[in-house]
Formats: structure tokens, sequence, C-alpha cells
């Protein structure tokens, strides 16, 4: 799997109620649990983007962002 050209950047962590993803072109992600289990997935397109994520658990998640060449997972907490 090809890397990122520009790692998609992900802020804050630890989050609250929204969660910002900015990434470089059209992508697809997914909330995944410590069980590995898939909450939620969505879509992303080329910029900045903000993910409501009132619905979540506090607790520790991982943020997968997917395009057709690259994966990027990152390690997200949730804490109201």
């Amino acid at each position: 799997v090809d890397q990122f050209n520009v790692k998609p950047n992900v802020y804050p962590n630890p989050f609250n109620k929204i969660l910002q993803v900015d990434v470089q072109i059209e992508s697809k992600y997914s909330f995944i649990d410590i069980t590995g289990k898939i909450i939620e997935t969505g879509n992303l397109h080329s910029g900045h983007n903000s993910i409501a994520t009132n619905h979540l658990s506090n607790g520790t998640y991982w943020l997968e962002i997917k395009t057709q060449n690259a994966v990027h997972r990152s390690k997200v907490v949730k804490m109201d």
C-alpha cells in the first residue's frame, strides 16, 4: 500500500464533540473500537473536514483513512 504524500492531519487529540481532519484527496474514514469493530464510516472531501462525534462513547479508537492507494491509521481518544 502506498503512503500518503502528506499524512492526514487529525486534531485535536484527545477530542470532545468534533474531530477535525485535513486530507489532500477525497478519502473514506472509519472509526474502529479497541475490539476491531467498525463503529462508523463516512467520506472526507479534499481539504478541511469536521466529523461530529457526539454519538461516540468516551474511549480510544483507531481512525482509519483510506484512499484508493493508501491507508493511514491514527489512534484517537474521545473525552467529554
